[in-house]
C-alpha cells in the first residue's frame, strides 16, 4: 500500500507541475494543480503514515520522491545548470511539503481548493514580476 500511496502521488505531482519547470514564464493554471485533491482525497491514509511508525521518515521520503520525480520531469525542459536546478527544485519542494504539512497539522481545515489557490497565487506572484 505505501508504495502505491507514493507511486500515485508522484503522478498527481507530474500532473501538477511538469509544464512549471523553473525557466517557464507561464502562470500556473489551477485545474492543472492536481496534488492537493490527492491529498485531500488520502487524507486518512497519509495522516496515519506521518503520524505514526508505521513507515519510519514518511515524510522525509515523500519530499525525496517530489524532488526526485521533479526533476526528472524539469531536467530535459531546462537550459539550467545542475545545481541551480537542484537547489530551485529543493526550494519549490519544501514549500510544497511544507504547504501539506501545514495543512495536515491544521487537519485538513481549508478545502483543497481554497490550499491550491492560495499555492498558485504564491506561484504565479514569482512568474508575474519575472514578466514585468
Amino acid at each position: 500500500m505505501t508504495q502505491d500511496l507514493l507511486d500515485e502521488f508522484s503522478d498527481a505531482l507530474q500532473t501538477s507541475f511538469q509544464k512549471y519547470h523553473p525557466s517557464s514564464k507561464i502562470l500556473i493554471n489551477k485545474t492543472d494543480v492536481t496534488i492537493f485533491e490527492f491529498v485531500y482525497r488520502n487524507r486518512y491514509g497519509l495522516s496515519i503514515f506521518k503520524q505514526s511508525e508505521l513507515l519510519p521518515n514518511f515524510s522525509q521520503k515523500c519530499s525525496q520522491v517530489v524532488q526526485d520525480k521533479l526533476m526528472d520531469i524539469w531536467s530535459p525542459q531546462v537550459d539550467m545548470a545542475e545545481h541551480r536546478l537542484k537547489a530551485y527544485t529543493k526550494i519549490f519542494t519544501y514549500g510544497l511539503m511544507g504547504t501539506i504539512s501545514g495543512w495536515m497539522s491544521e487537519d485538513f481545515s481549508a478545502p483543497p481548493e481554497t490550499v491550491t489557490q492560495d499555492f498558485v497565487d504564491f506561484y504565479n506572484l514569482k512568474v508575474e514580476n519575472i514578466n514585468k
